[in-house]
């Protein structure tokens, strides 16, 4: 359209036609993709190895369940399809912790929530508002408020439900999973981006450094400068890598900066800002509220202090 190659009509058809395309990885790498990333912020997470398997059957179970997800988000099942997942995912959860209980519940309902978790739609808002396009940021951060909303409030229905249930515990602990299998599992989980994006096949390389890069450079910073600042410098670092790759490669820049920062969104603590309020911790809520908005900012900062370190190209 741009290039006046293609009508706003042809260009508004085009879209319409990738969004409804049928999956390009198929329903096995999509149900092992959610495994994997179910297991693997387990590992970013600090679990421990019981966790870890939970989060693998979870996981598989949640990528399941996905394959019944509508392409459109019209109709009761699109709108009300986060909180069904919630509620299978917490009720599992629960169950299992009532079987096991040395197992971590809020960090295996976490990772296996995660993908679901509106962190990056909530940082692209916040990154509208601030550059002054007020309706598409405010109506796609409530949008992500909404998603919220729907995850926790499936995760406390599924509690509910797995209350009801009495079995007998068993006595068995677990290990902590150390710190040299994180990097086993980063490359992994960074490359389920691929599958999360639908990017090209032949990107999975890019896409893959693109995450390992991004969560390095502000796990980094974080341990010397605080997440907020470690946050920042991730953003910075990831915005002015990708605008170097688009130059390089004469690829879209957005190739390398959305799974570059994937990791990096605190959707995460939206979920537990919101949980804390349904269990009547308002200061707790507030306070998690509060923080999510600033790392979110200071992601979106520093991605546009990255822009002014490296002009980008083009808008790609």
């Amino acid at each position: 359209v741009i290039h006046g190659t293609l009508s706003y009509e042809e260009g508004s058809d085009s879209i319409d036609n990738i969004l409804t395309a049928p999956d390009p990885y198929g329903s096995r790498i999509r149900i092992l993709s959610f495994m994997v990333s179910a297991a693997g912020f387990i590992v970013l997470f600090g679990g421990n190895w019981g966790d870890f398997l939970s989060s693998i059957v979870i996981g598989s179970i949640i990528g399941l369940l996905s394959l019944l997800q509508p392409v459109q988000s019209i109709g009761v099942v699109a709108q009300m399809f986060e909180a069904m997942i919630a509620i299978f995912a917490s009720f599992i959860s629960y169950f299992l912790v009532k079987l096991v209980p040395s197992l971590n519940v809020g960090v295996i309902i976490l990772s296996s929530l995660i993908i679901f978790t509106p962190g990056l739609f909530i940082t692209m808002a916040i990154a509208e508002i601030a550059t002054q396009n007020l309706t598409s940021g405010t109506s796609r951060l409530m949008g992500g408020i909404m998603i919220l909303l729907k995850l926790t409030f499936g995760v406390f229905i599924g509690a509910k439900i797995a209350s009801f249930f009495y079995v007998p515990s068993l006595s068995i602990s677990f290990s902590v999973i150390p710190g040299w299998f994180t990097f086993i599992m980063l490359p992994v989980t960074a490359l389920m981006a691929t599958v999360v994006f639908k990017a090209d096949k032949n990107d999975w390389f890019w896409v893959t450094i693109a995450g390992i890069f991004g969560y390095s450079c502000s796990k980094l910073a974080t341990h010397y400068l605080g997440a907020e600042i470690g946050i920042l410098i991730g953003g910075l670092c990831v915005g002015a890598m990708s605008n170097i790759f688009a130059r390089l490669k004469d690829r879209p820049s957005s190739l390398f900066q959305f799974p570059g920062i994937i990791l990096l969104v605190p959707g995460s603590m939206g979920y537990r800002s919101l949980s804390f309020l349904f269990e009547k911790n308002v200061i707790g809520g507030l306070d998690t509220a509060f923080s999510m908005i600033a790392l979110a900012t200071a992601l979106v900062v520093g991605v546009f202090f990255g822009n002014i370190l490296v002009k980008p190209r083009r808008s790609l």
